[in-house]
């Protein structure tokens, strides 16, 4: 009994040794470039099969309601081209704008209305042959993890030049002093706002102060108590001295 429990576990220890053996003869037959190509290549197919491809917000499930919620909370005009925003994913996370050739572009290889029944076959076919598009366009609006607003989404700078001339709604008019608090301390109270910031629901909005005929618009975000600054500290740095400039020069 004791005997043959030794022999056999002796036996397995062999097999596991050559099968070792075996594995390691069959990696060093392979050229080292060749193995690293391959891993990499196999990380590189990894990582891009969980990007989400871009695709239009309003062929989004949902997406025409979403923009009709983002178009009534700013007010946004019904001019505004809303056929060149695309979504990052279905989940709609982030939504940036294209110009019009490129939406064209992107539209290039989908049929118009999507494939026929009888066409469904075909384009399997040529599937592999479209576009499929991981980033693009200049970020318009992104999701908001503040639930304290009717509207999910906020703007962002980036897009701002793009839809300010559509918005009609949550744009304040700030005078010169307030305005240059604001760059500076990154946020004013209540007290300091003009009303039409006290009368607005939370949620993103634009501050914007016009000077020697020029208009400099910011984001900020309307809370319970205070509007803070939605500009990166670069930026707000940036126009703050071009602003105390432009003051010294009235």
């Amino acid at each position: 009994g004791a005997v043959e429990a030794r022999e056999e576990e002796s036996l397995r220890e062999e097999e596991e040794e050559e099968t070792q053996e075996r594995k390691r003869r069959k990696e060093d037959a392979l050229p080292k470039d060749y193995v690293d190509k391959c891993t990499k290549q196999a990380k590189v197919e990894k990582r891009v099969n969980r990007i989400e491809p871009y695709i239009p917000l309003l062929d989004v499930q949902g997406g025409g309601a979403i923009w009709a919620s983002i178009a009534d909370f700013f007010g946004i005009s019904e001019t505004f081209p809303a056929r060149q925003l695309l979504a990052n994913s279905v989940r709609v996370r982030t939504i940036t704008f294209v110009t019009a050739p490129s939406r064209r572009a992107l539209n290039a290889t989908i049929p118009a209305g999507g494939p026929q029944p009888e066409e469904e076959e075909a384009e399997e076919g040529k599937a592999e042959h479209r576009l499929n598009v991981v980033t693009a366009g200049t970020r318009m609006l992104e999701e908001s993890p503040n639930e304290d607003t009717p509207c999910r989404y906020r703007l962002c700078m980036d897009g701002l030049v793009f839809i300010l001339p559509f918005i009609t709604k949550r744009i304040v008019d700030l005078e010169l002093e307030p305005f240059m608090k604001l760059l500076q301390d990154r946020q004013l109270s209540m007290a300091e706002c003009p009303k039409p910031f006290e009368d607005m629901a939370n949620g993103s909005a634009i501050a914007i102060l016009r000077l020697k005929g020029m208009e400099f618009p910011v984001l900020v975000w309307r809370g319970r108590s205070s509007i803070r600054l939605f500009v990166a500290s670069e930026e707000s740095e940036s126009l703050l001295s071009k602003i105390k400039v432009l003051a010294k020069s009235q």
